[in-house]
């Protein structure tokens, strides 16, 4: 039984997630130019193809990790009047 549960949520999962990832994708860089979380939004897009083995959702995902990253300490120097 919990095999047959098992295989049947791997083919949905199959079946929904990269739609899902695509809407992502799309919807974080319109989040881009619209006020809202734009980049936890694609980073999580990102995310699902390059589970699904989409290799450049993968070298994507990673830039835009860096990206968030170095603007995430920017932001906190920036905060903190530049004293680091």
């Amino acid at each position: 039984m919990r095999e047959t549960l098992r295989y049947w949520l791997g083919r949905l999962w199959g079946i929904v997630g990269a739609p899902i990832g695509y809407f992502l994708v799309v919807a974080g860089l319109i989040l881009f130019v619209l006020p809202g979380p734009g980049i936890p939004v694609l980073l999580v897009g990102l995310g699902i193809l390059a589970e699904r083995e989409h290799a450049w959702a993968k070298r994507y995902h990673g830039k835009v990790k860096s990206l968030s990253e170095r603007l995430q300490l920017w932001l906190q120097k920036l905060r903190s009047g530049g004293k680091q």
